[in-house]
């Protein structure tokens, strides 16, 4: 299957030239609503729309906390009203995380309670959540000044004046955890951002952050600010990584103040500003190449399966979208030449023909793009003694012969497409070059696509002399797969129950707290039989069995990352007070070099958090012990926390 690939991508470099594209000077087609009167609107891409928060409400009252959501193109306009007591300037912010939106904003004035101390309600910071529409008390606070409250990246931030012109900052993950004091870095202007690793930016900071704007907002790649030039208001100035030739206006000659900007990275951004009116603008824009996929290997595939995607410049942003146009994006990962994406089918998928999309700086990517998302049933033991799956005809990890045909196909014609190719886009680039009159521009792009042809022709020729001087078989016919190929042996009967307390040596007997039982006898698989056999922390100290309904995850995490280990399987060999020890379907797994300084650790344990997520645990406690109280922006990972009869750093993970 190499040299196919090898080709496909040869070929695609001959055309790269015609399907460059070139970068805009700013974005061009953008849509705008005005939702009226209104202060600090806060935007964000969430579940494919746009939600705005706007404190609303008569001029000189704003008593009304509203949550818009717009279709992307803003129109579909929906309302939620968020509980708000009126009284007080919120100064709201949005927050993606865990797929749940946030919002944290102040409410209450503690300025009325010198008068009315009776009815009066003190300044305090609440968050809403909107999976359960909660809302939760974070504490009252005082002088917290404007702009008070902030959230990013797993984190809430808030300001309290601790004592007289000392203004603290205090961070928590917003699922919950105890509240980290970061001192006295608050300032009466407020709280501007949260960067990565839970670094507090101030607005102060933000004021003067670029020299072509007032109180500049990132959403990386696009900063956008207050222009005051040429006029004192001039509406929202926006550039691209900072490149003036990019650059463009919103809202020209109008008001604009303390403009917030979201991008969802895939080259879709909202920008919302007030004064007097909320504004709201949406557009699309990418700089650069877009990417371009060859192949995707396999074309059928189930979910959880990882699959390759090959092309050029191509990234680890994927869209899977449904043919009912259910989008599920998912996080890849590309190799160094950016030519070949891994990336796991999400589990969420349902069966039938989804489109593969990639999505880089220039744009979404075309080319060949259609995958077929089949069923697959639990895994069971083999009579080879592996882990397979019933009822798809494949094993885990085993790819579609359906791919066979159309590669031999490519290998067969690919010396014939790629001379045509070459000649077609030589002659074609000759045309322009003789066209030119002198036009520097056109004579570079002439000679640019007579290069990619050259250099198209050397990879197909280079690849085939190498792959033929190692194997001829690579090149010959070697990818005639018939469609009924045998699948190595798999047991297609009911899984085999075993008594595994029985099979297991390290087992202490009856060791679970408060007298909850231990289920020794159930459908149990020993994940050293595994395709990908999964290691053992202490296998004189850890059993290697797991419920059956566990294995394709335990498998997919095997399969996406190795730096781990199982450290209590079942049965269990220490205590536990969670009863999912006592039957197998949840496991404690352990990384296998853990960095001795702290930071590092948390990068290494909040990455295999999100391997775990990805193969579709739905349950982590991060028992990391050793990371409490670190000042570190879990993207993925709970909080670490102790738990009782905990016996080392770990995570617990279970569906």
């Amino acid at each position: 299957m190499l040299f196919p690939i090898i080709a496909l991508l040869a070929i695609s470099f001959v055309l790269q030239g015609a399907n460059h594209k070139a970068e805009a000077a700013g974005p061009t087609a953008i849509n705008t609503i005005d939702l009226g009167v209104g202060t600090f609107p806060d935007p964000v891409f969430y579940n494919g729309r746009i939600w705005v928060a706007v404190q609303q409400g008569p001029p000189g009252d704003y008593g009304q906390l509203n949550l818009y959501n717009f279709a992307p193109d803003l129109t579909d306009q929906k309302i939620i009203s968020i509980p708000f007591s009126g009284v007080g300037r919120a100064f709201q912010r949005l927050a993606v995380y865990s797929n749940i939106l946030w919002m944290v904003f102040r409410d209450g004035e503690n300025s009325a309670c010198v008068s009315s101390p009776s009815t009066c309600i003190p300044e305090h910071i609440n968050l809403w959540r909107s999976d359960t529409g909660a809302i939760e008390n974070l504490g009252q606070v005082t002088n917290s000044g404007n702009h008070p409250v902030a959230a990013g990246g797993g984190l809430v931030v808030w300001q309290n004046q601790v004592r007289a012109g000392v203004i603290n900052v205090f961070m928590r993950d917003v699922t919950g955890g105890p509240v980290f004091d970061l001192g006295g870095i608050g300032a009466p202007t407020g709280i501007s951002r949260v960067l990565p690793g839970g670094i507090v930016v101030l607005m102060d900071t933000d004021l003067t952050a670029v020299p072509w704007g007032v109180q500049a907002w990132s959403a990386d790649p696009l900063i956008v600010a207050s222009d005051v030039t040429p006029y004192d208001d001039n509406g929202v100035v926006g550039r691209f990584n900072d490149d003036p030739a990019t650059e463009f206006n919103l809202w020209p000659n109008q008001t604009a103040h303390t403009p917030h900007a979201f991008h969802d990275g895939l080259g879709n951004y909202v920008v919302a500003t007030w004064n007097p009116t909320v504004r709201v603008a949406a557009f699309n824009y990418w700089v650069g190449a877009s990417p371009f996929v060859v192949a995707i290997d396999p074309t059928t595939a189930y979910p959880g399966q990882l699959i390759d995607i090959y092309g050029y410049d191509l990234t680890p942003n994927v869209l899977f979208t449904s043919s009912a146009g259910v989008q599920t994006a998912a996080l890849g990962s590309v190799d160094l030449e950016k030519i070949q994406t891994t990336v796991a089918v999400p589990l969420s998928l349902q069966p039938g023909l989804y489109t593969v999309t990639l999505f880089g700086p220039g744009g979404p990517s075309s080319g060949a793009n259609v995958l077929t998302i089949i069923n697959s049933a639990a895994p069971i033991i083999s009579s080879g003694g592996q882990v397979g799956a019933t009822g798809t005809g494949s094993n885990f990890g085993t790819t579609s012969s359906s791919f066979g045909g159309l590669i031999e196909d490519i290998f067969k014609y690919g010396i014939y497409m790629l001379g045509l190719a070459v000649f077609v886009m030589i002659m074609w680039a000759g045309v322009i070059w003789m066209t030119a009159a002198g036009n520097s521009g056109k004579i570079s792009d002439a000679k640019h696509k007579i290069f990619n042809a050259i250099i198209g022709a050397v990879i197909l020729i280079s690849g085939y002399t190498i792959l033929n001087t190692i194997n001829p078989a690579l090149t010959k016919g070697v990818f005639n797969l018939p469609a009924n190929t045998p699948v190595p042996s798999i047991y297609t009967g009911p899984p085999t129950q075993i008594n595994a307390c029985n099979q297991c040596s390290a087992y202490p007997g009856n060791i679970l707290a408060g007298g909850q039982p231990v289920q020794c006898v159930g459908n149990y698989i020993n994940v050293r039989n595994f395709s990908s056999p999964i290691p053992l922390n202490d296998p004189s100290r850890t059993c290697p069995f797991v419920e059956l309904s566990i294995g394709p995850q335990l498998l997919a995490l095997r399969q996406a990352t190795t730096n781990w280990v199982m450290s209590e399987g079942f049965p269990p060999t220490v205590n536990h007070a969670d009863a999912c020890h006592g039957n197998g379907t949840c496991v404690d797994i352990r990384l296998t070099s853990p960095p001795s300084v702290r930071t590092q650790l948390a990068q290494e344990v909040d990455l295999l958090c999100a391997a775990v997520r990805q193969a579709g645990f739905s349950t982590i406690v991060n028992e990391y012990s050793s990371l409490n109280g670190l000042p570190y922006n879990w993207q993925n990972c709970p909080l670490p926390k102790s738990t009782p009869f905990q016996t080392g750093d770990h995570l617990h993970i279970e569906n």
